[in-house]
């Protein structure tokens, strides 16, 4: 009895833990695609955009290959995942950090922009392409708007882009 008892914890902790690793795998951004964290960019009023299961399969499939530095794989899992119809700013948000990391700059801008047609308020969004503009294309105009887009979506305003946006006027009224 005390067996089976310990066997059907067990498993309950095996599925909790599978389970807690599937999501957390699924909703992975690098640190600098969310600043404050994803409770500092969620607000009410934006509308959730979810994917199919089978977009979300393949999002996974692609993480685990970026994770396991298989590019190529990567990149064709992240090209299914669009063909299957990916809509969500977070699945579109993956793919446009792995393409701007490919340096396939137009690429990611346009899958940033997709996102931004999809969800334009989302602030994931606004902050992922505003990096994209200032750091990658030396855009501060569109880097400005997106920053500062950004600060009206998220939850609450952050300090650093209250800086970065102070900067990026001062720079563009020189």
């Amino acid at each position: 009895m005390i067996l089976v008892l310990a066997h059907r914890a067990f498993k309950c902790r095996l599925v909790q833990a599978t389970l807690v690793l599937m999501l957390s795998g699924c909703s992975f951004i690098p640190d600098i695609a969310i600043p404050g964290g994803v409770d500092a960019v969620e607000k009410t009023a934006v509308v959730k955009i979810s994917d199919s299961r089978s977009v979300k399969g393949t999002l996974a499939k692609a993480l685990a290959a970026v994770e396991q530095n298989d590019i190529e794989v990567a990149d064709l899992e992240f090209q299914l995942m669009m063909e299957q119809g990916a809509k969500s700013p977070d699945s579109l948000n993956h793919y446009a950090i792995f393409l701007r990391e490919q340096w396939r700059l137009d690429e990611a801008e346009n899958v940033y922009k997709q996102a931004l047609k999809n969800s334009p308020k989302d602030p994931v969004t606004h902050w992922n392409i505003a990096v994209l503009y200032e750091l990658y294309r030396g855009d501060l105009k569109q880097a400005l708007e997106h920053y500062t887009a950004y600060q009206e979506s998220a939850l609450k305003p952050d300090k650093r882009v209250a800086i970065w946006v102070g900067d990026l006027t001062r720079r563009l009224e020189q």
